[in-house]
Formats: structure tokens, sequence, C-alpha cells
């Protein structure tokens, strides 16, 4: 359980990630724990080929972090949620990013780090990271 204030540190300024998207309302959210080994492409795209509705914003990404922390796996493991460059834009390799949380269970500390969507370095299943994408109907 947390008990300190959270503090969330997500480096989108420095990754260029803008985000102007009004009228974003809560959303209801799937979670996913990797079981077979896999890149971001392989893995978001065995979720739907629809990569749009799989972008979350970085408001429902903190939101959801702070809303629901017992869903994140803690220390070691990740979660991972798909964000875009630009939201006016579609969801092309270009444009898409993986946000990695990483969460310590001494408080709710979220440090997210970014990734290229093309980045190609294997998730290996045997850590456990989970995925978080809005629920496709």
């Amino acid at each position: 359980m947390c008990t300190l204030p959270p503090h969330i540190d997500f480096d989108y300024k420095n990754w260029c990630l803008n985000e102007r998207v009004k009228g974003i309302s809560e959303i209801e959210m799937e979670i996913y724990e990797i079981v077979k080994d896999a890149d971001f492409n392989n893995l978001f795209t065995s979720l739907s080929d629809n990569l749009d509705s799989l972008c979350l914003t970085r408001n429902q990404i903190i939101n959801f972090c702070l809303k629901y922390p017992r869903h994140l796996i803690m220390e070691g493991p990740s979660n991972f949620f798909l964000t875009k460059k630009d939201f006016n834009k579609p969801a092309k390799a270009e444009n898409l990013f993986v946000a990695h949380v990483y969460v310590y269970s001494d408080g709710l500390d979220i440090n997210g780090y970014f990734h290229h969507f093309d980045n190609a370095d294997i998730l290996h299943s045997d850590y456990r990271h989970r995925v978080i994408v809005p629920k496709v109907e």
C-alpha cells in the first residue's frame, strides 16, 4: 500500500511529446501480462490492428497510475502504455512511443521512460511485464 504522497516523473519535454488533446474522458482499461516474448510492434498489434484505439494520453496514463496503483507491477518488472507524439496524426511507427512505467513500493513514485515504438528489443515473458490499454470493443 502506498504511504507517501505520489511523485510522478515523466520526461515528456525532452522526448518532444506534446499533448494537446481536449475532451478526453475516463475510459475502461484492460491489463495484460506478457506471456510470450515479443517486441513492441508484435505486442501491441496482437491486441488490435487499430493502434489508434490503444493509445493513451499523458493524463490518462497518469490518472490510471494514481487511481489504480495496485494494478501496476511494483519493483522490477514494468508497466507499458502506448502513446503518441502528436494526437492529431495517425498511429504510425514514427508517431508512436511506449511509456515504460516503474513503480516503487515505498510510495507511489512513478518514473516514466519512453521507447520508440519500432524499438526491436525483445520483452521477455519471464519478467511478467504488464501492458495497459483502453478496452477494445
